[in-house]
């Protein structure tokens, strides 16, 4: 039987994009609109990331199953997804707060979605010889937790968006709760010995504490 190699349509999951945004855009105005809000923000938000989070899956799934030529893609098709999932989250953080049962459930898809990119992201540095820096945040919004520390988590967070921003060709960012039960999640600390948040893994590298930005530039650099 002849195997036939599929590559990945990029235009399509452009337009199916645009459109579940779209949807999305509208039905946050329509749940801050109407009064009674039978359609809310969160409803519309939970399947605008179902459909990123299918498409996402599609897509690296070709990507690193169908044998494309991934080493000619653009960083922002790989990282689209990502980024409008991520958007969605932090406006639904917000809206209903970082531990609202919900929102903590879309971040299970989201945090598959990053746990894929993170594949892709690793083999194009393999293959491709790219040189990009890869950070791993494993960070916690519960006060009192007995994990880690939510004030140290927040302020990591703010210092790795002033990363993301000085060095946007060379750095990528990962971020993920160490309160979501993911098993991806739970084997990636495991294989790096995170035991507390907030940790980084700059590089393959771990270090179990908070890190200023200073020493992180160094390493980077």
């Amino acid at each position: 039987m002849e195997t036939v190699n599929r590559k990945p349509h990029y235009r399509v999951y452009a337009t199916a994009l645009m459109i579940t945004l779209l949807f999305f855009v509208l039905g946050v105005m329509m749940g801050n609109y109407v009064a009674y809000k039978k359609v809310s923000a969160l409803d519309v938000s939970q399947r605008a990331i179902l459909v990123l989070a299918d498409f996402a899956n599609l897509k690296s799934e070709a990507l690193l199953n169908e044998s494309p030529d991934y080493c000619n893609l653009e960083w922002s098709a790989i990282w689209e997804e990502k980024v409008a999932i991520g958007t969605i989250l932090t406006s639904l953080e917000q809206k209903f707060g970082k531990t609202n049962k919900d929102v903590m459930e879309q971040k299970k898809l989201y945090q598959d979605v990053q746990l894929k990119t993170l594949r892709l992201i690793e083999r194009i540095n393999e293959k491709c010889d790219r040189e990009w820096n890869i950070i791993l945040f494993f960070y916690t919004n519960e006060e009192n937790d007995k994990k880690g520390n939510a004030k140290l988590s927040e302020s990591q967070g703010h210092i790795l968006d002033t990363i993301s921003k000085d060095y946007p060709d060379n750095v990528r960012i990962f971020a993920f709760d160490v309160n979501i039960a993911d098993s991806g999640v739970d084997e990636l600390m495991k294989s790096y010995n995170i035991t507390s948040a907030p940790s980084l893994v700059i590089n393959k590298k771990s270090y179990n504490r908070f890190m200023n930005k200073y020493e992180i530039q160094k390493i980077i650099d």
